[in-house]
């Protein structure tokens, strides 16, 4: 965004980097008066003047993602990574999710490449063992388009570096072979590839869709990557059975059977390779000038220390459970910070430290919802010539704002309502700058965000919530009795299969990539459905009774609408300042399926067609404010609203949402 670019350019100008640069060197430097989104400045200016990466050492996941989001805000175009962690505790087994995987290996992989970038680490992560650096070298490799390969050996390699065989790819760390065909997902990649071969040659090189799975743009090469931060190959498997004795019999084979390999097991790392090599060793094995940043030392060196002292008290209380000792699963945080001889401490409060620089930003108090002070206030800062930017999350609150604010938006070219993402606002006296968000204004509560986006995988939908003896529905065999999920062998994949009882004591078995085709058998309670027997024509029979009622009752549907069609009901008159004012209040940020509802009611209340409207959502996630800010709109036209609740203890709790909410307005 220009206006947070200038911002940016106006920093680097009114502060001297370059005496900085000069106090880091060899040093311990401490910077002070950096509160909130104001440190993403420092580190943007910082990264700009020197050659190497930078690493930012966090408290944890939540502290990364806010620094990772106020950067980006600054300057979308910089190499940008979190190393996120497991944020599990030491000696747990509990595997972590694909995608942030992908992330962590993606992180290391870009450290290794030297290639200059911005890393944002929780410390989970920097005292985490590692995959020796150059076992991980030697894993990479390109498929690369006219290049010959072992293609009998594809599948072996791909298993050992922690890829997934599986019949459709659709996430990340999975592959397929079909005839000459290998379709893969590498991590740190938007979408998976397709590579052809004709004999041991590569034909074509082409990404993929994984929802249609259809071919898109042909490119020349890929470069391939774990997908595991274990590598379990033949040389690895080699040295686990050396151990033969010393380990546990089941424990071998689960190693040998690479069921480790999505799993990145802390505790067995030290027993699949003689020296793990730690993070600080990927930071500097491309660069050993890159410049190691801590979001406040001591805070950084107390959750290291818990850590350490997490997998001490663990392993004591379990010793003939656990193999490896504490030292061997959570690398000690001191033993790690005594490599550092030079590094920058960001501090919130006064240091000691005589090699120090205060930048002198302060943090900008909240208003509560007050927004005559806060108009008042922002008006006061415009009169003595300082930028003030209010800063909305989305699209729909920066237009609130800007309504809110439109007298002193006509009135001074210095005033900036601007949709981004931050996390605190500041004020800088000496830049004559003041940056405050909508959320301070109003006393919003910040949504958490998650260090990575959801899966684009296909989830098994209907199967987690049906028990074993459940009835079940296929669509071309009838119902039958959920047996349950079995793992069977088929052209010589394993694949999980969901297995239905019929009557006679006929199974079938479904892949559970054609879970479309099943259906929870819902009826009335307590009455047992007749069992169907496969190929018999009774099953047809339902059906077709069932298409005819649909057919009667879509008919019926389409009277009944073709005269609403013809009615005219009231249209709401557009958004009042007040309705921008009391939507802004709302306490806590809306959920982007929350925000369209919003102004989908709108637009049907804004309309003379009568709205047919049903709002569909779990608990908790905000339809009673959707009903509240309708509520409030048909107020504003002078109209009175019934709103009606199946139960006296829920239309009490309505009652004292709706009088919390409305108590700043004159509304009854």
């Amino acid at each position: 965004m220009e206006l947070l670019r200038e911002i940016n350019k106006v920093f680097e100008k009114k502060f001297n980097l370059s005496e900085i640069l000069k106090r880091i060197n060899g040093n311990v430097l401490t910077v002070e008066g950096l509160p909130g989104s104001s440190k993403a400045l420092f580190l943007m200016s910082l990264f700009r003047r020197i050659e190497s990466s930078i690493f930012i050492m966090v408290k944890n996941n939540r502290e990364a993602s806010d620094i990772y989001g106020d950067i980006k805000a600054f300057a979308e175009d910089i190499e940008l990574h979190i190393l996120p962690s497991k944020e599990t505790l030491p000696y747990d087994t509990s595997p972590p999710h694909k995608e942030l995987i992908a992330k962590r290996v993606v992180a290391l992989n870009v450290m290794l490449s030297g290639k200059r970038s911005i890393f944002v680490i929780p410390v989970r992560s920097l005292v985490d063992y590692y995959i020796p650096i150059e076992k991980y070298k030697a894993s990479i490799f390109d498929f690369k388009k006219g290049d010959t390969y072992n293609f009998s050996l594809i599948a072996e390699k791909l298993t050992a570096l922690g890829y997934e065989r599986v019949d459709r790819v659709c996430d990340y760390g999975e592959f397929s072979i079909r005839g000459d065909i290998v379709d893969i997902f590498i991590p740190g990649n938007y979408l998976p590839y397709r590579i052809e071969f004709f004999d041991t040659e590569i034909e074509s090189i082409r990404t993929f869709s994984p929802e249609t799975q259809r071919s898109k743009d042909e490119i020349d090469s890929v470069l391939c990557i774990p997908a595991s931060e274990i590598i379990i190959d033949s040389e690895v498997e080699d040295r686990v059975r050396t151990m033969s004795g010393a380990l546990p019999d089941e424990v071998i084979d689960e190693i040998i059977d690479f069921r480790l390999s999505n799993v990145a097991n802390d505790n067995f790392m030290a027993i699949l390779y003689d020296s793990p090599s730690s993070l600080l060793d990927y930071i500097f094995s491309s660069n050993k000038e890159n410049l190691i940043i801590f979001n406040s030392f001591d805070e950084c060196k107390r959750q290291g220390d818990f850590y350490f002292n997490e997998a001490k008290r663990i392993y004591e209380e379990n010793k003939t459970r656990y193999l490896t000792r504490p030292e061997s699963v959570i690398v000690p945080i001191e033993r790690e910070l005594g490599k550092l001889k030079s590094y920058i401490n960001i501090v919130n409060l006064a240091s000691d430290n005589i090699n120090k620089i205060d930048f002198g930003f302060l943090e900008k108090r909240g208003y509560m919802g007050r927004l005559n002070i806060f108009k008042e206030e922002i008006s006061k800062f415009l009169e003595e010539g300082y930028t003030v930017v209010v800063g909305a999350n989305y699209e729909g609150q920066t237009e609130r704002l800007k309504e809110i604010l439109k007298v002193p938006l006509k009135k001074y070219d210095k005033l900036h309502v601007i949709t981004v993402d931050l996390t605190e606002g500041f004020l800088s006296r000496d830049m004559k700058l003041l940056v405050i968000l909508d959320r301070e204004v109003f006393n919003r509560k910040k949504r958490n965000k998650s260090v990575f986006v959801k899966s684009r995988s296909m989830p098994i939908e209907g199967i987690m919530d049906i028990n074993e003896g459940d009835y079940i529905v296929h669509i071309e065999h009838g119902i039958g009795i959920y047996r349950g999920i079995e793992r069977l062998n088929s052209g010589g994949t394993e694949k999980d299969f969901v297995k239905i009882e019929y009557r006679d004591g006929d199974e079938i078995f479904i892949p559970v990539d054609q879970i479309n085709l099943l259906q929870k058998y819902v009826g009335y309670q307590g009455r047992k459905p007749r069992i169907d027997k496969i190929g018999s024509e009774t099953w047809k029979k339902v059906k077709d009774h069932v298409k005819k009622s649909v057919k009667n009752l879509a008919n019926e549907l389409l009277e009944i609408y073709s005269v609403r069609e013809s009615l005219k009901g009231h249209a709401f008159s557009k958004d009042t300042e007040w309705q921008y004012e009391f939507e802004s209040g709302f306490r806590y940020e809306e959920t982007p399926d929350q925000i369209r509802t919003i102004q989908e009611v709108k637009r049907d209340m804004e309309s003379e067609k009568p709205m047919d409207r049903l709002i569909c959502g779990d608990v908790g996630f905000g339809k009673t404010e959707v009903a509240i800010r309708a509520a409030f709109k048909a107020v504003m036209d002078g109209k009175q609203v019934a709103v009606l609740v199946p139960t006296t203890i829920l239309a009490e709790q309505h009652l004292n949402t709706f009088n919390e909410r409305f108590s700043l307005y004159p509304v009854n």
